[in-house]
């Protein structure tokens, strides 16, 4: 009987002493961790393959203050319109006095356009001299490959400021090349030159109006080119105004004008831009 039990605690020990021993090996042969610090984490960070979503780039809107409305401009996304039917919120008896339309460019005089736009790479509202609660936000968002057709027709064939590329593939490797380089080096942004004209037109709709922390904040608008389209997307707009408390008779003139009128530079429709339609599809 003593015999066993001092067998049983010999044992035991010789068990005990075997896993100090495995416990002493891992102690000192171990690597070290290292603690690494953790950094905020900014659209952008995980470059892959694919040109990544929500990277912050200029903001560019238009605000009538009126109606505490807020529209914003996303380029080739039937921005004119947007920016043409705020101008007229903006007062609508001097857009009318002057014969103002929906289908004004960029460059036409826009009298009743004052002071209601604004660029930035600053985040909306900086200054906090509105709260963004109570603004109505939204903004017109296109189909993508649309979209390019409509870049590369005006900017690249038309005029000419895609350097001399004339086919799809040349212009899509100068579009994928330019935005991974500010992708990767966001501090690229912090100029406020037309160095980055290029990048405003091209870049995913994504990029534009702080989508990358406001995107549920806004009344997102699809707008096509047809007819049916854009019917569709003025019943949308209608509500949005609505809700803003724009008055009747306001929202049926931007409604009837819309579906009526197109921008005098508009590309869709054009034989050349069914050819490239084509190439992309």
């Amino acid at each position: 009987m003593i015999f066993n039990r001092r067998v049983l605690i010999c044992v035991a020990s010789f068990v005990f002493l075997l896993f100090e021993c495995v416990y002493l090996i891992g102690v000192f042969t171990r690597k070290r961790v290292e603690v690494v610090e953790e950094k905020e984490r900014l659209p952008g960070d995980n470059i892959t393959d694919f040109i990544p979503p929500f990277v912050p780039l200029l903001n560019d809107y238009a605000l009538v203050a009126g109606y505490n409305l807020l529209g914003c401009n996303i380029r080739k996304s039937m921005s004119q319109l947007n920016y043409n039917l705020l101008c007229y919120l903006n007062n609508t008896e001097l857009f009318v006095e002057n014969n103002q339309s929906l289908s004004d460019l960029w460059y036409d005089k826009r009298t009743s356009c004052q002071n209601i736009s604004s660029n930035t790479y600053n985040p909306l509202f900086q200054d906090g001299s509105m709260s963004l609660d109570q603004i109505t936000k939204f903004a017109f968002i296109r189909h993508p490959e649309e979209r390019f057709v409509s870049f590369f027709v005006d900017k690249c064939l038309k005029e000419n400021y895609c350097l001399n590329c004339t086919d799809v593939r040349c212009a899509s490797k100068l579009i994928y090349d330019r935005l991974m380089a500010l992708a990767s080096n966001r501090s690229l942004f912090i100029k406020d030159d037309e160095t980055w004209w290029f990048e405003w037109h091209s870049a995913p709709q994504t990029w534009n109006c702080d989508f990358y922390k406001d995107l549920k904040d806004f009344h997102l608008i699809p707008i096509g080119t047809s007819l049916e389209q854009r019917q569709i997307a003025m019943r949308k707009l209608s509500k949005v105004l609505e809700f803003a408390g724009v008055e009747d008779e306001h929202i049926e003139k931007i409604v009837k004008d819309t579906v009526e009128s197109d921008t005098h530079h508009a590309t869709h429709g054009s034989i050349l831009s069914q050819r490239v339609l084509q190439q992309v599809g």
